[in-house]
């Protein structure tokens, strides 16, 4: 591409070159394009270095420099020349967004938001290529620091600029990102909005504060809000926009303040209380409780006797040791590995109780003499229980094979751990049947909870513990938060643990059934969807529901409207019975229901003359959890047989099997591959705008939605 002094100038002033900084230098300006436009890297560096090494340190060429640095991965080179920007042209935006990428990218310090303010703040809308590349690392950077608000905030806004061809891509991160079960529901769904009274004497006031929040200015927002907020002190709608204003900007603290002022407000409904003291919870760093973990370092004398002491022992179960296990370049791999259990390992589902499980106290590695040290054990475990419980219960063990003293002993790390899992390391039998043995487990964990969830200390409850906190009066909000948290956590969920009968267990309220007669189903939150009045719900509700569901991945949720919509024939045409099934399969903790699910939809299928092999590529997991070894090579030879030769079915069978550890043959048909796209099913989702667009209003296009769930489509 050419330029000419009508171009429009690359230093982001957004004139065109005549009436800009580099009028007088168009000919090595349209020169240096040039070679950046054909690749020339290094070449053009180089020239732009000697402009201005010669003193022509113009906006445009400091631009240009920072971006090839950047590219060139000279992150160092690339900060000072932006540094340099920036303090010569302090009102350049781009100065402002290289700065912004560069701190995501490696300051430790600063995570690029502050300066993307500034930027956005400067442009005021008008958004340049290189601001969105700046929102991009941002967003990155938020999600590794695990500010999950302040990410799908930023993701928002990305959507909301981002080019028509671009929309698609932003639109199915975005997705995904919503529907991520690594992050709490909680931080990946906005809570309801609280009313915002018509005849307020601040709404003239906030409506011109808001004004410019669908164009990313965050910060100047909350600064106006918080002022507000100190004359209107007990203003639900202001504390609850004040909040999530903070939480975008990535400012946990303020913001965990803001909500938990909210959930104190007279005004304010009890359950709603309840969840912005629950988001806050999440939100607050410093009431995360955390376990140390503890290496603690023995010579032993002889390590054959020893390996095979414990590989006759019961309270030690001999691991395969893993790929680089703690090995460096000084260090070689450990000779063996083993769990040490707290009590004797039980392999019959016949001879254990619930209440008699052993559990997993650590770990020992066990390492062989060096040259230049001798044989030893390393003993590693999470300090749970009294730390002098882990030397004592492992030198009955091994007895005088260990060394009276140790040679170190230190916290090799300390990790957050969730509560439901400080006592929940179990080994449970091997032998019985595959049913049996889930149920025996579903069972162990909701003892577990009973037993030892409620008697355990936590930091959002003030050290107490949810049986104690439960005859506190001034705790009560926050242990209603506790249990709903625990309701909606992946490792509840994953333990099919009945919360209501913790509920009951602590004396507190069991949450009511919604009537859709009586709510707008628009503004009831998604982690309360499951508490529908499913028989009240007319198709259409039903629809809007179960996409919503989809759309986070709320598995609650998705068993509740799911197993609805299946009963209703009406709802075949928006959501086929096949589609209903897979999702049920996905949200189920039972395999076998899982396997009911799964064989349904191939019926279903098979007899509506559609292929039946993404359902069955499905069921393999499912066969190789329960160990029925045989019916997944039958399945497998099956989908090979029939359906290799359809679309996506030969990338997805061996995308399958690759994930599951069983990589096929490199001359296998089932590696061939296939450039016709799978067909999609997902219904499309409904959009809706709103007065004040904001990150919570904001919608993801329909273009390339897609869910986090297990769908034919995209398993």
């Amino acid at each position: 591409m050419s330029i000419d002094s009508y171009s429009f100038c690359p230093c982001g002033s957004g004139k065109k070159i005549k009436f800009c900084c580099c009028a007088d230098l168009a000919a090595e300006l349209s020169r240096i394009v040039r070679m950046f436009e054909g690749e020339q890297r290094l070449a053009c560096l180089a020239e732009v270095d000697k402009l201005i090494s010669t003193g022509k340190d113009r906006a445009a060429f400091l631009s240009i420099k920072s971006r090839l640095e950047i590219e060139l991965e000279q992150y160092e080179r690339a900060r000072q020349t932006a540094e340099l920007f920036a303090e010569k042209y302090p009102d350049n935006p781009l100065a402002l967004c290289q700065i912004s990428m560069l701190q995501a990218i490696g300051d430790e310090n600063c995570n690029g938001v502050e300066p993307l303010q500034r930027a956005l703040d400067i442009c005021d809308g008008k958004v340049p290529s290189e601001l969105l590349g700046a929102v991009e690392a941002v967003v990155d950077r938020l999600t590794l620091e695990r500010k999950c608000i302040a990410a799908r905030a930023h993701l928002m806004l990305l959507l909301a600029f981002a080019k028509d061809e671009d929309q698609p891509q932003v639109s199915s991160t975005l997705n995904d990102f919503l529907s991520a079960w690594q992050f709490p529901l909680f931080l990946r769904a906005p809570m309801p909005v609280p009313d915002r009274p018509d005849d307020a004497p601040w709404n003239e006031q906030v409506d011109e504060i808001m004004s410019r929040v669908p164009v990313g200015v965050w910060a100047q927002t909350a600064e106006q809000l918080e002022r507000l907020t100190g004359q209107f002190s007990k203003e639900p709608w202001l504390w609850y926009q004040l909040a999530n204003v903070r939480c975008w900007l990535g400012q946990d603290e303020a913001a965990t303040e803001a909500f938990r002022r909210l959930a104190t407000l007279k005004h304010v409904s009890l359950e709603t209380a309840v969840e912005a003291e629950a988001i806050a919870q999440l939100l607050d760093a410093s009431q995360i409780d955390e376990v140390d973990v503890m290496r603690v370092v023995y010579d032993v004398s002889d390590t054959d006797s020893l390996v095979e002491l414990l590989l006759s022992d019961p309270h030690a179960v001999h691991l395969p040791i893993q790929p680089k296990q703690g090995a460096t370049a000084d260090e070689p791999p450990p000779k063996a590995v083993f769990d040490i259990l707290d009590r004797p390992f039980v392999k019959s589902l016949q001879e254990v109780a619930v209440d008699n499980v052993a559990g997993r106290s650590g770990q020992l590695h066990v390492y062989g003499k060096q040259t230049d040290r001798n044989a030893r054990v390393e003993w590693i475990f999470p300090v749970i229980r009294e730390a002098d419980y882990y030397t004592s219960h492992l030198r009955q063990i091994l007895g005088d094979r260990l060394a009276q003293d140790p040679l170190s002993s230190e916290i090799q790390e300390t990790m957050p751990i969730p509560a439901i899992e400080r006592h929940a390391a179990p080994k449970f039998p091997t032998e019985g049947s595959v049913d049996k043995l889930e149920q025996f487990r579903q069972q162990y964990f909701n003892h577990n909870a009973i037993h030892e969830w409620l008697h355990l200390p936590m930091k959002v409850l003030d050290g107490h513990s949810p049986g104690e906190a439960a005859k506190i009066p001034g705790l009560r909000r926050a242990l209603l938060a506790t249990v709903l948290r625990l309701e909606l956590s992946r490792e509840a969920i994953a333990r099919n643990i009945d919360i209501n009968r913790l509920r009951v267990t602590l004396g507190l309220p069991r949450p009511d059934a919604i009537d859709p007669w009586k709510e707008d189903l628009e503004s009831v939150p998604i982690w309360r969807l499951h508490r529908l009045d499913t028989v009240k719900l007319s198709d259409e509700q039903l629809g809007q529901a179960l996409r919503r569901s989809i759309l986070y991945n709320e598995i609650h949720a998705l068993q509740v409207l799911g197993k609805e919509a299946l009963a209703r024939p009406s709802m075949s045409e928006l959501f086929p019975e096949p589609f209903i099934c897979a999702l049920l399969a996905r949200s189920t903790n039972s395999t076998r229901d899982a396997l009911d699910y799964l064989l349904r939809a191939q019926e279903v299928s098979v007899a509506n003359r559609e292929s039946p092999a993404m359902f069955m590529i499905a069921e393999l997991s499912y066969r190789l959890q329960r160990g029925e070894v045989d019916h997944f090579s039958r399945v497998v030879q099956e989908i090979q047989l029939r359906y290799l030769d359809q679309p996506g079915v030969a990338e997805k069978l061996y995308e399958t099997l690759t994930a599951l550890g069983i990589r096929p043959a490199p001359d296998s048909a089932v590696e061939r591959e296939s450039d016709l796209p799978v067909p999609e099913t997902v219904p499309a989702e409904t959009s809706s705008t709103g007065e004040i667009w904001t990150p919570e209003s904001a919608k993801p296009s329909d273009e390339g939605n897609q869910s986090g769930i297990w769908l034919p489509e995209n398993d």
